[in-house]
């Protein structure tokens, strides 16, 4: 699935749903939200999409849902949803080992089309971005509230945590 910006705001929006309302995008019909926190960082990550999109994504699923599918096949889309966003986060979190900038995580969130309407950012840095591919669009954000001390280009000569494709046991 490749992805190409589409749109992205530039003041904080109402919510994602309304974000991608008022940028005539389609709206999203579900997420997810996973919450991080740590010494001097917290917030959330938001990912929002369509149910086309996500399900081409989804490793088994080599057909598309129309718009009558179970529920069974709703549930595990918004699980795989709520995985993609802990993916992303965890991507996050690894390049930020270097910068001496922890956090811990709680489990995703996943999010019906009603629920996206209600979430607000808590930042007034808060920024979403919608991707266009795969026949639809994918949206972002990143909602953090720090302690005003990050500088993102002083790292500590870790080279960012860890390359791609590596696994750490523990």
């Amino acid at each position: 699935l490749t992805l190409t910006q589409a749109a992205r705001a530039t003041d904080k929006p109402r919510s994602i749903a309304a974000f991608a309302h008022d940028t005539g995008i389609e709206p999203p019909t579900l997420g997810a939200m996973v919450s991080f926190a740590g010494p001097r960082v917290r917030g959330d990550l938001l990912l929002a999409s369509t149910m086309d999109v996500v399900s081409q994504t989804r490793p088994g699923t080599g057909k598309r849902y129309g718009k009558h599918h179970s529920a069974a096949k709703l549930v595990m889309m918004r699980d795989w949803m709520g995985e993609l966003a802990n993916q992303a986060l965890g991507r996050i979190k690894s390049m930020l080992l270097g910068h001496d900038l922890s956090f811990g995580t709680r489990a995703p969130i996943p999010l019906s089309a009603e629920a996206m309407l209600l979430v607000t950012p808590k930042s007034p840095d808060t920024r979403p971005v919608y991707f266009r591919g795969g026949g639809g669009n994918v949206g972002f954000w990143l909602d953090v509230l720090h302690d005003g001390e990050i500088d993102a280009g002083a790292g500590s000569g870790h080279g960012g945590g860890l390359k791609e494709g590596k696994l750490v046991l523990f």
